[in-house]
């Protein structure tokens, strides 16, 4: 085994049927977006509110600049460890992404990337919004909430599920989304939607 190799499965990617080929489809997007939108020089900035293992941070140009959230401790660990060795620059924390709205103020990100997970609670330690309890996937949450931090004129793209664009069932949420952004783009890939948003 080599020094870089870590003996970890992203089991959150794994779950994800072609995560090797919706994570490029994502991250093609977000180069070209940032190409036509944002100053050549500029240092771009990324969030991921549910980075796993770190997986999709990995194909990231290591030139811009993360932020990331894993509330797991086995895959944080090893999506910090692996991220470090190969010189990312990217800060990941051991919390909820709901822990990253405690602070009074944060940095305006060009994008927000990332697989949201589905299966989870929201955290209503740290969120104590009654809209957002409202939601009735953590994945919308996450979506919402990551259009919050992302600048006027950024860009959110996230793959959720086919299942949770397809039910009336989240309407709200779907019309939540539509009010903050402009859908770009939603376009299927095995059982999952990438959307590409742009921030209004």
């Amino acid at each position: 085994m080599s020094e870089k190799t870590i003996p970890y499965v992203d089991e959150k990617a794994n779950r994800v049927k072609g995560f090797d080929l919706i994570a490029n489809f994502m991250w093609r997007r977000a180069f070209y977006l940032a190409k036509e939108n944002f100053k050549k020089n500029e240092k771009i900035m990324v969030i991921d509110g549910c980075a796993g293992g770190g997986k999709l941070l990995s194909c990231m140009d290591k030139g811009w600049s993360g932020k990331a959230y894993e509330p797991n401790y086995a895959p944080y660990m090893y999506a910090n460890y692996m991220l470090d060795q190969d010189n990312y620059d990217v800060d990941i924390k051991n919390e909820p992404f709901e822990f990253h709205f405690t602070s009074p103020a944060f940095a305006e990100y060009h994008f927000a990337i990332s697989v949201p997970y589905v299966d989870r609670q929201i955290n209503i330690c740290y969120e104590n919004d009654k809209a957002y309890l409202k939601m009735k996937n953590y994945a919308y949450y996450v979506i919402s909430k990551s259009l919050d931090v992302v600048q006027s004129g950024g860009f959110g793209i996230f793959a959720i599920p086919k299942n949770l664009m397809d039910l009336e069932y989240y309407q709200d949420e779907i019309k939540n989304i539509a009010e903050k952004s402009n859908i770009l783009s939603s376009e299927g890939y095995e059982n999952y939607v990438i959307l590409i948003l742009k921030k209004k």
